[in-house]
């Protein structure tokens, strides 16, 4: 045998390679690598001339009988032992694809098998023409090996990613070791680009071979980013597949999306929910989930979900089947996601189609998470009955926008009747004591609009609303409020704000005669100034003796206007009863001159007092009483009080008179400059 010439014998290897002991077929392997490393390829690039031909014809026949001993090597690839396989890196890349396409043309199905065998363990990306040419192999065993064989291409071209991204079944395709052949990084890149269209070509031919392999790989490699012409036109071209709803592999590429076992995929059929002719497949995609990986990466993702067309058909997804494969995490699943995806899955939820209480249990944990931008997701989804339990979080932008969800500012608060509105009361009195000012803030203004008892204009709004809508409960809430010490005050400035004095004026009357604390018996008598009925009036006059100043001061602004019953009292020795007599004096229509200059001389008086909280009340009568329109009412004690007035503003001593007259001066005359406050 060591004597026949080199191709004999390289043949007579390659024959004898499948049928010898396994014991006897390393040396056989070995010898034909012999022969395969000692042919040299030729250096010459141009074309030769007829005598180097003839010369070189030794090397031509050597490089044919190494490229013979490759063959050799490449057709019993199944049965060469593992020890000697890494050899073939050893030898020329362009010259293993060259014997590649001889072997793939064999007429022997077990040779074309070894050849996508090869192309399997080799893992290189150029052997993609040949290997998506096999895939139409008429025999059923060939076109098996190069479905791997592909698909083992493809995992390989997606090494890069996370094993849990590409799934367990094809991330243990991806880790198998592999044996590479030498090659550069540059062209590397391009043969990559090269296998993404044999693929694109595969799958729009799936009817002539029928294999999964080029569905999945076109899926799994659609949306890297493209870079160059010839990528954005490969990934295009797959695209539009998905688009073509009547070509013979679409269906079968929806199939291969909607139970294929990769978490990639399930995050693809995210981004392609825009795709008309797929979105239903990429809905019963995104309805189920196996693992946890699956949640992460789509979660991760769920940012895309916002863009309308993708919104709009999630509210398709619902849970189907078991807890286990619901398309949300339950809350053991959800604390082994990232912040990330965790945040998404608060996003998802608000979109997917899922009813209120499904939705409410997903989002219940954030609650407790320990990222505050989670929990900040979860406050904008919560369920209005849950954001109690957000408002009491301690990072204060969280408890803030739970605040301001739960506030009823801009819709309608409900009413203080209703149980609701008493739970809403109470909330609001627990958080004003909250830590974070702003909560504090929110509480407050939610209690006013809220509560009609609140003393402010809010609430005031608020107690008529309650007025329109049930008057028999509203009083005989006030009422009671009324009858209780330390709520009167706050019910009798409600009573006068909404002017409400008629309907409650036996209870005016009862507090007006009968309290004990001056304030109430002052404001109750103000109160009743606007009825008009005997009662009241007899009681408003018996006020008029009564021994707290504030009580008389009302009762003067509500007796009948005699302006000789009111001027009795210009000389009292309580300096608000006398600002009051004399205020109400000259704002009366009719006064007579007399009564005019008296009062005019009282004010005068007042603002010549030597006490200083005289003085302040005849300026503060002043201010109100002296218009330039009430000049001819008064008469002839316009020119007395108005001096004074002048005066005052120029050298009272106390600052707070001549700040008070100032602003009578300007009301009379607006010109007049403004006086200094020391």
């Amino acid at each position: 045998m060591e004597r026949a010439p080199a191709r004999e014998r390289v043949a007579a290897y390659g024959e004898a390679l499948p049928l010898v002991p396994e014991q006897e077929r390393e040396p056989i392997v070995l010898r034909l690598f012999e022969v395969a490393a000692s042919a040299r390829a030729a250096r010459r690039a141009g074309a030769a001339g007829p005598i180097e031909l003839l010369t070189d014809l030794a090397t031509r026949r050597r490089e044919r009988t190494g490229e013979d001993a490759m063959l050799a090597i490449m057709s019993g690839w199944d049965v060469i032992p593992a020890s000697v396989r890494p050899l073939i890196g050893g030898l020329a890349r362009d010259r293993w694809i060259r014997v590649g396409e001889r072997a793939a043309a064999s007429k022997t199905p077990r040779v074309r098998s070894a050849v996508a065998g090869f192309a399997e363990d080799t893992a290189d990306p150029g052997f993609a023409g040949i290997v998506c040419g096999l895939l139409c192999d008429p025999d059923p065993t060939v076109r098996l090996r190069a479905d791997r064989a592909l698909l083992r291409l493809v995992m390989t071209l997606l090494s890069h990613l996370p094993p849990e991204m590409l799934g367990s079944e094809f991330a243990a395709v991806a880790a198998r070791p592999r044996i590479p052949l030498p090659i550069e990084r540059e062209v590397l890149e391009l043969e990559r680009v090269e296998l993404c269209r044999r693929l694109s070509d595969a799958a729009w031919r799936f009817a002539d071979h029928r294999c999964r392999s080029p569905l999945i790989g076109s899926l799994l490699v659609l949306d890297r980013v493209p870079g160059t012409v010839l990528e954005r036109a490969v990934a295009e071209r797959i695209r539009r597949l998905l688009k073509e709803r009547n070509h013979p592999s679409h269906t079968p590429i929806r199939t291969v999306l909607r139970g294929t076992p990769s978490p990639l995929l399930r995050e693809r059929a995210l981004r392609w929910l825009n795709i008309e002719p797929v979105a239903s497949t990429c809905v019963d995609r995104l309805s189920s989930a196996d693992s946890v990986h699956e949640h992460e990466i789509l979660l991760r993702r769920a940012y895309l979900a916002m863009r309308p067309s993708r919104a709009r058909r999630l509210r398709a997804v619902r849970s189907v089947g078991d807890r286990e494969h619901a398309p949300v995490p339950d809350a053991a699943t959800l604390a082994r996601l990232s912040s990330q995806a965790r945040r998404g899955m608060v996003r998802f939820v608000q979109l997917i189609g899922l009813d209120e209480d499904a939705r409410r249990a997903a989002i219940e944990p954030t609650l407790a998470d320990e990222s505050a931008l989670v929990r900040l997701a979860g406050v904008h989804a919560a369920h209005p009955s849950d954001l109690t339990d957000f408002i009491y979080d301690p990072d204060p932008a969280i408890a803030r926008s739970a605040a301001v969800r739960w506030a009823t500012l801009g819709v309608a608060a409900p009413l203080v009747t209703m149980a609701s509105g008493q739970r809403r009361i109470a909330l609001a009195g627990t958080l004003a004591r909250s830590p974070h000012a702003e909560v504090r803030d929110i509480a407050r203004a939610e209690r006013e609009r809220i509560d009609p008892f609140a003393g402010t204009a809010a609430s005031r709004l608020a107690a008529r609303r309650v007025f329109e809508r049930d008057p028999i409960s509203f009083v005989k809430s006030v009422r009671e409020r009324l009858a209780d010490s330390s709520s009167v005050m706050n019910a009798l400035m409600l009573v006068r704000g909404l002017r409400l004095s008629e309907r409650f004026e036996m209870d005016l009357v009862d507090l007006a005669t009968t309290h004990t604390d001056d304030r109430v018996r002052a404001t109750a008598v103000a109160a009743l100034a606007g009825v008009d009925s005997e009662p009241a009036r007899r009681v408003v006059r018996a006020s008029l003796n009564a021994p707290d100043p504030r009580v008389r001061s009302n009762a003067l602004e509500s007796v009948d206007p005699d302006p000789g019953v009111l001027l009795e009292y210009k000389n009292d020795a309580s300096h608000r009863v006398r600002g009051s007599a004399v205020r109400r004096v000259l704002m009366l229509d009719g006064l007579s001159p007399d009564a005019g200059g008296a009062a005019g001389e009282a004010l005068a008086r007042m603002l010549s007092d030597d006490r200083a909280a005289h003085r302040l009340s005849g300026a503060w009568a002043a201010e109100r009483a002296l218009r330039p329109s009430r000049r001819d009412a008064i008469g002839p004690g316009w020119r007395s009080a108005v001096r004074r007035v002048i005066e005052a503003a120029q050298s009272d001593p106390d600052p707070r008179v001549r700040v008070r007259a100032g602003r009578c001066m300007r009301l009379i005359e607006p010109r007049s400059p403004a006086p200094e406050a020391a």
